[in-house]
């Protein structure tokens, strides 16, 4: 990536932080078949930071294991004895990986609106203005773009689970990215009208 995409790359990430964020509180984790040190999620991308919390039954405790992901990215903790009680775990996960907001905004661009941003050649950072369009209103133009791509995801629609009492589910998160979608198009729409 080049300088111009990166900077709207960061800026795009200000836009989806939702689905790059998302916090989760005292979710059970399971013990593995293969190795009773070892409880993992069903859910994956878990985030470093903030840093996990592990309880055990019900109590936070801050030794006795690490943090870790499975090979297939879901979340785990193995301890250094095999505990006792249930083990539940804080943490805060990314519905999208940095990989695919990439790809996503790579696919962005390629529309016809944004392609020149990836060939700007002379990039002064923060004050970007193409075609009399700040780098902002291309920012929302490409947020639109990748969330309606992750929309129509095929990992995105067997997207359902429940952590604890909290349940996530696609049309929830759909409602909500539908939501985001049409308040950038009217920031968008103020945008055009504003040039």
């Amino acid at each position: 990536m080049g300088v111009a995409e990166t900077y709207l790359l960061a800026s795009v990430k200000r836009y989806v932080d939702y689905l790059l964020n998302v916090s989760v509180y005292k979710s059970e984790l399971y013990r593995s078949k293969d190795d009773s040190k070892v409880y993992t999620s069903d859910v994956k991308n878990w985030n470093a930071s903030p840093e996990p919390r592990v309880y055990l039954s019900n109590t936070l405790i801050t030794t006795g294991y690490t943090v870790g992901a499975t090979a297939s990215g879901y979340g785990k903790v193995t301890f250094t004895a095999v505990p006792s009680g249930i083990v539940m775990c804080s943490f805060n996960f990314k519905y999208l990986t940095d990989t695919e907001i990439e790809s996503y905004i790579t696919d962005a661009l390629k529309n016809a609106e944004l392609e020149f941003l990836a060939g700007v050649g002379a990039f002064v950072y923060g004050s970007l203005s193409l075609s009399g369009h700040p780098i902002e209103y291309f920012s929302k133009k490409a947020a639109v773009k990748i969330l309606s791509m992750f929309l129509i995801s095929s990992s995105f629609r067997h997207f359902n689970f429940k952590v604890g009492d909290a349940s996530f589910n696609k049309s929830q998160i759909v409602a909500s990215i539908r939501q985001t979608i049409a308040g950038l198009n009217e920031e968008i729409a103020m945008d055009s009208i504003q040039k």
